[in-house]
């Protein structure tokens, strides 16, 4: 009878899990077979577009560089500029009020590029408002 105990317990707690699993467990499996089945059809997607991509990508020159003859010219025009109107370089930011990236290019890297070379006559810094829309 002592050896029947363990065994009579060991039996309850089974058929206590067993009714405490969801009723609905073959349907969630399918479910999830096809959410599977689904995103193994778009890796297979993903893949093939990759590969064309990267066929693209190998029928390009090896440089890969657009090369100009000399200086790139445009016209300032009454666009806002800091630092000396002589300076040996002139770098034009063609830029956006509402793009996040030109707003942490502002918040973060001009204050570093005016200190080091707007402010010691090295470079010319000139905005140009380039809409993204």
């Amino acid at each position: 009878m002592k050896r029947m105990i363990p065994v009579l317990m060991i039996l309850a707690l089974a058929s206590s899990v067993r009714a405490q699993a969801p009723q609905g467990a073959p349907r969630d499996l399918t479910a999830i077979e096809a959410d599977l089945a689904q995103i193994k059809a778009d890796l297979a997607a993903v893949k093939n577009q990759l590969g064309q991509l990267m066929r693209l990508l190998s029928q390009r020159p090896a440089d890969g560089r657009i090369t100009t003859s000399g200086p790139v010219r445009t016209s300032l025009g009454d666009a806002p500029m800091l630092g000396r109107a002589d300076a040996p370089v002139t770098l034009v930011e063609f830029s956006d009020y509402q793009c996040p990236f030109c707003q942490r290019f502002f918040a973060t890297t001009l204050s570093a590029l005016k200190k080091h070379y707007v402010d010691t006559g090295k470079v010319r810094y000139v905005f140009r408002d380039f809409p993204l829309d």
